[in-house]
């Protein structure tokens, strides 16, 4: 076989390979207030299984107003850090966190946001145990872009040595 075939085909089998990257973790806008506080915030969350509405909150950056001060949030607790939280929501589907919740560090004290099935709302409880209804909690996917420009250059370069290859020939 040719080199420049050798090459070409090289070149078109690593473009491949880099277009099946491994999946990246998603960015979703956080808003939830009431009884005195508003929470702005990120989640970046990966899928922990085949659902494609269920997002695990691997991460948080933010801040919480409590009335009188914006708190920065500093960090996402770990599953089970404040009582059940498992830090799970949902996409697509009504509740959109379940009733462990996400929890949270902000300004030193630990918060935990949940679903209550009996009032059918949200709750806020810190942890001194003071709890708030929040409504409404809005989780919304961020649009990000695709980042495909190293695949198609390596595409690109595929198919320039297909052209050589052919222009070698016609030769």
């Amino acid at each position: 076989m040719h080199h420049a075939i050798k090459v070409t085909l090289l070149s078109l089998a690593v473009s491949f390979l880099g277009a099946t990257s491994a999946k990246a973790n998603q960015f979703f806008d956080l808003f939830y207030s009431g009884e005195g506080v508003s929470v702005v915030g990120v989640l970046e969350a990966n899928q922990p299984s085949a659902d494609p509405y269920e997002w695990l909150a691997v991460g948080i950056t933010g801040t919480r107003n409590n009335g009188s001060a914006d708190q920065v949030i500093s960090a996402l607790l770990a599953p089970g850090a404040f009582g059940a939280n498992d830090n799970l929501f949902y996409i697509g589907a009504f509740p959109q966190l379940n009733f462990s919740g996400i929890a949270y560090v902000a300004e030193g004290n630990s918060y935990n946001f949940y679903f209550t099935p009996a009032s059918m709302s949200y709750k806020e409880c810190s942890s001194t145990f003071e709890c708030l209804s929040v409504q409404p909690l809005t989780i919304t996917p961020r649009e990000t872009p695709v980042p495909v420009p190293a695949t198609l250059a390596l595409f690109g370069l595929g198919l320039l040595g297909l052209g050589l290859t052919r222009a070698k020939r016609a030769l």
